[in-house]
């Protein structure tokens, strides 16, 4: 909920609302790889469960063909492992990072 949502709910119930971001924690000391340092390239981020049905094998497989962009898959799920091995296979951990 943003805080206009949430201000236009006080107003309407006569109760006060809370906004609560869905945020990743900041980690100090955490370095960008190599590839994200690229300034170049176009950025196409997933943020997301990693989980069957959401595209992420055909996301990475498309990598082939974009030369211009690096994929930023965030996120966590039980394809995790199998999508970084898929990477490693297509020869893409210059193009997708995880």
């Amino acid at each position: 909920m943003c805080g206009s949502i949430a201000g236009f709910y006080e107003e309407k119930y006569q109760i006060h609302f809370e906004t609560i971001r869905n945020l990743s924690s900041f980690r100090a000391g955490h370095e960008l790889s190599g590839i994200s340092k690229n300034r170049d390239a176009q950025v196409i981020i997933y943020q997301g469960a990693l989980n069957v049905g959401r595209g992420l094998d055909l996301a990475i497989r498309s990598m082939n063909y974009i030369d211009s962009a690096i994929l930023r898959i965030i996120g966590d799920g039980n394809l995790r492992d199998e999508l970084i091995n898929l990477t490693a296979q297509l020869g893409l951990n210059n193009k997708v990072e995880f």
